[in-house]
């Protein structure tokens, strides 16, 4: 069985991440009597810095294919998740501690 991933970088507010495309995780598996497709956002400048979807900086998502082609791809699909989960109050409260720091 060939697997086809697809990956590329992009850059979201000050970050670099690698995201890798399967839009057809291992040819057979299937949400309901949709295909799957594997996304995986990864933080790779810094290294595994926190994202709003990942406190670990690495994130899997299996999602059906249509979704994301309906967002324009993948790396619109992940900008609009992304931009999405960061306006949340617990993501905005985390940017501004860590922007003010922690005072013991």
């Amino acid at each position: 069985m060939n697997r086809h991933i697809f990956t590329s970088r992009i850059d979201w507010n000050d970050l670099t991440l690698e995201i890798a495309w399967e839009p057809a995780w291992l040819s057979r598996a299937v949400l309901g009597d949709a295909p799957v497709g594997h996304l995986q956002v990864t933080s790779i400048a810094p290294a595994r810095a926190p994202l709003p979807v990942s406190e670990t900086g690495y994130r899997s998502l299996f999602i059906d294919p249509a979704r994301v082609i309906a967002e324009g791809g993948p790396l619109n699909f992940v900008r609009a998740w992304l931009d999405h989960e960061a306006a949340t109050p617990s993501w905005r409260a985390q940017v501004d501690a860590a922007r003010q720091g922690v005072l013991l």
